[in-house]
């Protein structure tokens, strides 16, 4: 993938945000209201993946 293509592809999944909102607030209450879930489970589990995320490889620095 060329740099110019993956700056764009940067862009089409930048421009979802408002979409991916949407999804975790419809997930948490969900959770939440539906299947009980406790507040501090929800949060707990956003919070390990995110943290899962951060601490993943970068795939631009790795070397093939």
């Amino acid at each position: 993938m060329t740099n110019q293509e993956l700056d764009a592809l940067r862009a089409r999944l930048a421009a979802r945000q408002g979409v991916c909102w949407i999804r975790l607030e419809d997930a948490a209450l969900e959770l939440w209201s539906l299947h009980s879930v406790p507040e501090e489970k929800i949060v707990a589990r956003v919070r390990a993946i995110i943290e899962r995320e951060r601490s993943a490889p970068d795939p631009d620095l790795e070397t093939s």
